[in-house]
């Protein structure tokens, strides 16, 4: 299930060397803030267990909507200055970086943001 942590166990020969602990992360690429009670949020599901995450949401003429650090989970009301953004397609950067044990990653994608 994206968005919970699990413990990675690596053996050899029978014997435990190690355990790491991951978490899927869960980007949803839809969100219809419009009150209805559905997908008024676009949440980042499992950020939570990297401290340092970066956060870029922009629109496709580069006008950025979001640039955050945050640590947990995050949340987008699809608003900017207190204002629902116009329905269009948005793109995402997310940096994670480097916690010793995994090596820094990058995630692009893109959220259809629909105000109907």
């Amino acid at each position: 299930v994206k968005g919970q942590e699990y413990t990675i166990y690596v053996r050899s020969e029978g014997c435990m060397i190690a355990s790491y602990k991951m978490t899927l992360i869960d980007v949803p690429n839809f969100v219809s803030p419009n009150g209805d009670g559905y997908n008024d949020e676009w949440t980042i599901r499992g950020i939570n267990a990297t401290s340092g995450s970066t956060l870029k949401i922009f629109n496709r003429y580069g006008k950025t909507f979001v640039d955050t650090n945050f640590e947990g989970n995050y949340l987008w009301d699809g608003k900017y200055g207190g204002r629902p953004v116009p329905s269009d397609d948005y793109w995402y950067i997310v940096n994670i970086p480097s916690d010793g044990t995994i090596k820094a990653q990058k995630f692009v994608g893109h959220i259809s943001i629909r105000n109907e």
